[in-house]
Protein backbone atom coordinates (compact mmCIF):
# COMPACT_ATOMS: atom_id res chain seq x y z
CA UNK A 1 0.00 0.00 0.00
CA UNK A 2 2.67 2.19 1.06
CA UNK A 3 4.75 1.53 -2.34
CA UNK A 4 1.49 2.22 -4.36
CA UNK A 5 1.08 5.28 -2.28
CA UNK A 6 4.86 6.91 -3.28
CA UNK A 7 4.34 5.57 -6.95
CA UNK A 8 1.22 7.87 -7.53
CA UNK A 9 3.61 10.78 -6.04
CA UNK A 10 6.38 9.85 -8.41
CA UNK A 11 3.31 9.86 -11.30
CA UNK A 12 1.85 12.87 -10.38
CA UNK A 13 5.16 14.48 -9.99
CA UNK A 14 6.55 13.41 -13.48
CA UNK A 15 3.69 14.53 -14.91
CA UNK A 16 3.66 18.29 -13.54
CA UNK A 17 7.04 18.38 -13.89
CA UNK A 18 6.56 17.88 -17.95
CA UNK A 19 3.93 20.54 -17.63
CA UNK A 20 6.24 22.92 -15.84
CA UNK A 21 9.29 22.47 -18.46
CA UNK A 22 6.84 23.65 -21.21
CA UNK A 23 5.68 26.70 -18.92
CA UNK A 24 9.02 27.76 -17.88
CA UNK A 25 8.20 30.91 -15.93
CA UNK A 26 9.85 32.16 -12.96
CA UNK A 27 9.14 30.08 -9.76
CA UNK A 28 7.38 27.38 -11.20
CA UNK A 29 8.06 23.71 -9.51
CA UNK A 30 6.63 21.17 -7.66
CA UNK A 31 7.20 20.28 -3.70
CA UNK A 32 6.05 17.26 -1.95
CA UNK A 33 5.44 18.48 2.18
CA UNK A 34 4.04 15.81 4.21
CA UNK A 35 2.46 13.58 1.39
CA UNK A 36 0.63 16.31 -0.08
CA UNK A 37 2.15 17.61 -3.43
CA UNK A 38 2.02 21.40 -4.23
CA UNK A 39 3.29 23.07 -7.38
CA UNK A 40 3.45 26.64 -9.43
CA UNK A 41 2.85 26.82 -13.41
CA UNK A 42 3.02 29.59 -15.58
CA UNK A 43 -0.12 29.29 -17.69
CA UNK A 44 0.23 31.64 -21.37
CA UNK A 45 -3.19 32.84 -21.88
CA UNK A 46 -3.07 34.15 -25.72
CA UNK A 47 -0.54 33.81 -28.40
CA UNK A 48 2.45 36.32 -28.21
CA UNK A 49 2.50 39.32 -30.48
CA UNK A 50 -1.64 39.36 -31.31
CA UNK A 51 -2.92 42.27 -31.93
CA UNK A 52 -5.65 44.31 -29.97
CA UNK A 53 -7.29 46.66 -31.56
CA UNK A 54 -9.59 49.24 -30.08
CA UNK A 55 -12.86 49.30 -28.16
CA UNK A 56 -13.85 53.03 -28.54
CA UNK A 57 -12.01 56.22 -30.12
CA UNK A 58 -12.84 59.63 -28.99
CA UNK A 59 -11.94 62.28 -31.28
CA UNK A 60 -13.18 64.90 -28.52
CA UNK A 61 -11.18 67.65 -28.44
CA UNK A 62 -10.27 67.76 -32.02
CA UNK A 63 -12.80 70.68 -32.77
CA UNK A 64 -10.41 73.37 -32.33
CA UNK A 65 -7.99 71.72 -34.34
CA UNK A 66 -10.36 70.81 -37.26
CA UNK A 67 -11.79 74.43 -37.13
CA UNK A 68 -8.30 75.76 -37.41
CA UNK A 69 -7.56 73.53 -40.31
CA UNK A 70 -10.70 74.82 -42.17
CA UNK A 71 -9.83 77.99 -41.78
CA UNK A 72 -6.18 77.19 -43.19
CA UNK A 73 -7.90 75.32 -46.02
CA UNK A 74 -10.02 79.08 -47.27
CA UNK A 75 -13.10 77.25 -45.89
CA UNK A 76 -15.70 80.33 -45.70
CA UNK A 77 -17.19 80.56 -42.74
CA UNK A 78 -20.46 80.44 -43.52
CA UNK A 79 -19.69 76.92 -44.78
CA UNK A 80 -17.81 75.74 -42.22
CA UNK A 81 -19.69 73.38 -39.65
CA UNK A 82 -20.76 74.39 -36.35
CA UNK A 83 -19.37 73.16 -33.21
CA UNK A 84 -22.52 70.88 -32.78
CA UNK A 85 -22.16 69.87 -36.31
CA UNK A 86 -18.73 68.48 -35.75
CA UNK A 87 -19.68 66.49 -33.12
CA UNK A 88 -22.24 64.73 -34.85
CA UNK A 89 -20.22 64.20 -37.68
CA UNK A 90 -17.20 62.64 -34.87
CA UNK A 91 -19.66 60.39 -33.49
CA UNK A 92 -20.48 59.18 -36.92
CA UNK A 93 -16.61 58.36 -37.35
CA UNK A 94 -15.98 56.72 -33.64
CA UNK A 95 -18.66 54.37 -34.48
CA UNK A 96 -17.23 53.56 -37.86
CA UNK A 97 -13.74 52.82 -36.35
CA UNK A 98 -15.86 50.70 -33.43
CA UNK A 99 -17.23 48.74 -35.91
CA UNK A 100 -14.25 48.17 -38.06
CA UNK A 101 -12.31 47.09 -35.05
CA UNK A 102 -15.06 44.62 -34.05
CA UNK A 103 -14.95 43.11 -37.93
CA UNK A 104 -10.81 42.61 -37.38
CA UNK A 105 -11.55 41.09 -33.98
CA UNK A 106 -14.73 39.86 -32.45
CA UNK A 107 -14.87 40.23 -28.94
CA UNK A 108 -16.44 36.73 -28.34
CA UNK A 109 -13.44 35.08 -29.39
CA UNK A 110 -10.66 36.14 -26.75
CA UNK A 111 -12.76 34.69 -23.99
CA UNK A 112 -13.16 31.51 -26.09
CA UNK A 113 -9.84 31.27 -26.47
CA UNK A 114 -8.76 31.49 -22.43
CA UNK A 115 -11.19 29.06 -21.53
CA UNK A 116 -10.41 26.43 -24.05
CA UNK A 117 -6.95 26.89 -22.48
CA UNK A 118 -7.24 26.86 -18.91
CA UNK A 119 -9.75 24.00 -19.57
CA UNK A 120 -7.11 22.24 -20.97
CA UNK A 121 -4.49 23.08 -18.78
CA UNK A 122 -5.66 22.81 -15.06
CA UNK A 123 -7.06 18.80 -14.90
CA UNK A 124 -7.83 17.28 -11.66
CA UNK A 125 -6.58 19.69 -9.36
CA UNK A 126 -7.22 19.30 -5.31
CA UNK A 127 -7.48 23.17 -4.83
CA UNK A 128 -6.55 26.09 -6.32
CA UNK A 129 -4.66 28.28 -4.02
CA UNK A 130 -3.23 31.29 -5.75
CA UNK A 131 -3.73 33.42 -9.21
CA UNK A 132 -1.76 35.97 -10.51
CA UNK A 133 -1.61 37.84 -13.89
CA UNK A 134 1.69 39.07 -16.02
CA UNK A 135 0.59 41.42 -18.82
CA UNK A 136 2.58 43.07 -21.09
CA UNK A 137 1.11 45.39 -23.83
CA UNK A 138 3.08 47.95 -26.64
CA UNK A 139 1.11 50.47 -28.03
CA UNK A 140 2.23 50.03 -31.90
CA UNK A 141 0.37 52.75 -32.89
CA UNK A 142 2.58 54.83 -33.81
CA UNK A 143 3.57 52.67 -37.12
CA UNK A 144 0.42 54.41 -38.93
CA UNK A 145 -1.18 57.14 -36.05
CA UNK A 146 0.55 58.09 -33.29
CA UNK A 147 -2.19 57.75 -30.50
CA UNK A 148 -2.16 57.28 -26.91
CA UNK A 149 -4.43 54.41 -25.29
CA UNK A 150 -6.35 54.28 -22.34
CA UNK A 151 -6.52 50.60 -21.15
CA UNK A 152 -8.20 48.35 -18.70
CA UNK A 153 -8.79 44.95 -18.66
CA UNK A 154 -11.27 42.23 -17.29
CA UNK A 155 -10.85 38.69 -16.19
CA UNK A 156 -12.75 35.86 -14.53
CA UNK A 157 -16.19 34.92 -14.80
CA UNK A 158 -16.78 34.64 -18.17
CA UNK A 159 -20.35 37.18 -18.57
CA UNK A 160 -19.15 39.71 -16.15
CA UNK A 161 -15.54 39.50 -17.69
CA UNK A 162 -17.30 40.17 -20.98
CA UNK A 163 -19.42 42.87 -19.62
CA UNK A 164 -16.39 45.02 -17.89
CA UNK A 165 -18.14 44.57 -14.52
CA UNK A 166 -15.85 45.87 -11.86
CA UNK A 167 -15.83 42.26 -10.31
CA UNK A 168 -13.81 41.01 -12.63
CA UNK A 169 -11.20 44.20 -13.22
CA UNK A 170 -7.59 43.35 -12.82
CA UNK A 171 -6.38 45.57 -10.36
CA UNK A 172 -2.51 45.56 -11.03
CA UNK A 173 -0.22 46.72 -8.92
CA UNK A 174 1.71 49.32 -10.13
CA UNK A 175 1.35 53.34 -9.47
CA UNK A 176 0.59 53.71 -13.59
CA UNK A 177 -2.92 52.35 -12.84
CA UNK A 178 -5.48 54.27 -11.01
CA UNK A 179 -8.12 52.50 -8.87
CA UNK A 180 -10.29 51.58 -11.45
CA UNK A 181 -7.62 49.38 -12.97
CA UNK A 182 -7.04 52.04 -15.99
CA UNK A 183 -3.45 53.00 -17.32
CA UNK A 184 -1.99 55.01 -20.26
CA UNK A 185 0.36 53.39 -22.63
CA UNK A 186 1.75 56.02 -24.88
CA UNK A 187 2.55 55.41 -28.53
CA UNK A 188 5.82 53.30 -28.89
CA UNK A 189 5.46 53.03 -25.53
CA UNK A 190 5.93 48.91 -23.60
CA UNK A 191 3.78 48.64 -20.23
CA UNK A 192 4.57 45.53 -18.23
CA UNK A 193 2.08 45.15 -15.06
CA UNK A 194 1.35 41.58 -12.68
CA UNK A 195 -0.78 41.24 -9.75
CA UNK A 196 0.49 38.40 -7.47
CA UNK A 197 -2.99 37.49 -6.71
CA UNK A 198 -6.62 37.85 -7.97
CA UNK A 199 -9.41 36.34 -5.32
CA UNK A 200 -12.12 36.25 -8.18
CA UNK A 201 -10.02 34.54 -10.80
CA UNK A 202 -9.28 31.73 -7.38
CA UNK A 203 -12.73 31.47 -7.27
CA UNK A 204 -13.87 31.02 -10.74
CA UNK A 205 -11.47 28.30 -11.36
CA UNK A 206 -12.01 26.24 -8.68
CA UNK A 207 -15.82 26.79 -9.12
CA UNK A 208 -15.11 25.73 -12.44
CA UNK A 209 -16.75 29.00 -14.53
CA UNK A 210 -16.57 29.76 -17.81
CA UNK A 211 -13.70 31.91 -17.93
CA UNK A 212 -13.97 35.24 -19.83
CA UNK A 213 -12.15 38.18 -20.93
CA UNK A 214 -12.77 41.59 -21.40
CA UNK A 215 -10.77 44.90 -22.21
CA UNK A 216 -11.29 48.60 -23.27
CA UNK A 217 -9.01 49.80 -25.42
CA UNK A 218 -9.64 53.99 -25.33
CA UNK A 219 -7.63 55.58 -28.39
CA UNK A 220 -7.66 59.26 -27.59
CA UNK A 221 -6.73 60.82 -30.78
CA UNK A 222 -6.57 64.19 -29.08
CA UNK A 223 -4.20 63.52 -26.16
CA UNK A 224 -1.63 65.21 -27.30
CA UNK A 225 -0.16 65.84 -23.80
CA UNK A 226 0.75 61.83 -23.89
CA UNK A 227 1.85 61.73 -27.56
CA UNK A 228 -1.29 61.90 -30.38
CA UNK A 229 0.71 63.21 -33.12
CA UNK A 230 -1.89 65.84 -34.87
CA UNK A 231 0.19 65.47 -38.17
CA UNK A 232 0.00 62.01 -38.40
CA UNK A 233 -3.75 62.48 -37.74
CA UNK A 234 -3.89 64.87 -40.66
CA UNK A 235 -2.06 62.97 -42.86
CA UNK A 236 -4.80 59.67 -42.09
CA UNK A 237 -7.71 61.15 -41.56
CA UNK A 238 -7.36 64.69 -42.90
CA UNK A 239 -9.98 63.71 -46.26
CA UNK A 240 -12.15 61.61 -43.94
CA UNK A 241 -12.84 64.44 -41.13
CA UNK A 242 -12.63 67.88 -43.17
CA UNK A 243 -14.23 66.80 -46.55
CA UNK A 244 -16.85 64.37 -44.37
CA UNK A 245 -17.36 67.38 -42.31
CA UNK A 246 -18.57 69.59 -45.52
CA UNK A 247 -20.56 66.57 -46.78
CA UNK A 248 -21.33 64.46 -44.20
CA UNK A 249 -20.12 61.41 -45.47
CA UNK A 250 -17.90 59.05 -44.01
CA UNK A 251 -16.66 57.41 -47.09
CA UNK A 252 -13.17 58.96 -47.21
CA UNK A 253 -12.38 57.49 -43.42
CA UNK A 254 -9.83 54.92 -43.19
CA UNK A 255 -11.07 51.02 -44.57
CA UNK A 256 -10.50 48.28 -42.35
CA UNK A 257 -7.72 47.07 -44.27
CA UNK A 258 -5.71 50.38 -43.11
CA UNK A 259 -6.63 50.13 -40.09
CA UNK A 260 -5.05 46.70 -39.91
CA UNK A 261 -1.91 48.73 -38.56
CA UNK A 262 -3.34 50.42 -35.64
CA UNK A 263 -3.47 48.34 -32.88
CA UNK A 264 -1.64 47.48 -29.76
CA UNK A 265 0.37 44.42 -29.70
CA UNK A 266 0.25 41.74 -26.54
CA UNK A 267 3.83 40.73 -25.65
CA UNK A 268 3.01 38.59 -22.77
CA UNK A 269 -0.62 37.68 -21.14
CA UNK A 270 -0.36 34.94 -18.27
CA UNK A 271 -1.64 32.94 -15.06
CA UNK A 272 0.84 31.93 -12.84
CA UNK A 273 -1.27 29.14 -10.79
CA UNK A 274 -0.15 27.88 -7.40
CA UNK A 275 -2.51 24.79 -6.60
CA UNK A 276 -2.48 21.16 -4.67
CA UNK A 277 -2.84 19.97 -8.43
CA UNK A 278 -1.88 17.94 -11.71
CA UNK A 279 -0.76 20.44 -14.48
CA UNK A 280 -0.95 19.82 -17.94
CA UNK A 281 0.43 23.03 -20.24
CA UNK A 282 -0.18 22.83 -23.64
CA UNK A 283 1.93 24.45 -26.28
CA UNK A 284 -0.03 27.80 -27.08
CA UNK A 285 -0.75 28.58 -30.88
CA UNK A 286 1.02 31.32 -32.50
CA UNK A 287 -0.71 34.25 -34.20
CA UNK A 288 -1.38 33.21 -37.64
CA UNK A 289 -2.83 29.79 -36.40
CA UNK A 290 -5.25 31.32 -33.85
CA UNK A 291 -6.28 33.53 -36.46
CA UNK A 292 -7.02 30.53 -38.91
CA UNK A 293 -8.83 28.18 -36.14
CA UNK A 294 -11.54 31.27 -34.97
CA UNK A 295 -11.59 32.49 -39.24
CA UNK A 296 -10.28 36.11 -38.32
CA UNK A 297 -8.81 37.04 -41.75
CA UNK A 298 -8.19 40.26 -40.89
CA UNK A 299 -6.45 39.63 -37.35
CA UNK A 300 -4.15 36.79 -39.72
CA UNK A 301 -3.21 39.58 -42.19
CA UNK A 302 -2.36 41.70 -38.70
CA UNK A 303 -0.39 39.32 -37.55
CA UNK A 304 3.61 39.55 -37.52
CA UNK A 305 5.09 37.60 -40.88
Amino acid sequence: MKKSYYGLIALTFATMFIGLMISCGSGDGVTVEDGEIKGQATLPLLPIDIPIFPTDVTLDGLVDSIQSELDDQDIPDWLQPSEGAIQDFFDDVEKKLRNASIEILQPGVLSVAVDEQIADSVRDYVKVTQVGVNFKVSNDTDVWVSVPVEFQLFLGDGEKAEAWDASAMIPFADPRVDEDGQFIVKPGETIDLSIKNVPNLVDAINNSYSIGIGYKALYRMADFDNGANWKEILDKFGLCLIEGLLTGSTSQCPSVEELLQWHLTVKKFELVIKAESDFNIPEIPGCTEFADEFNLDYLKDACPQ
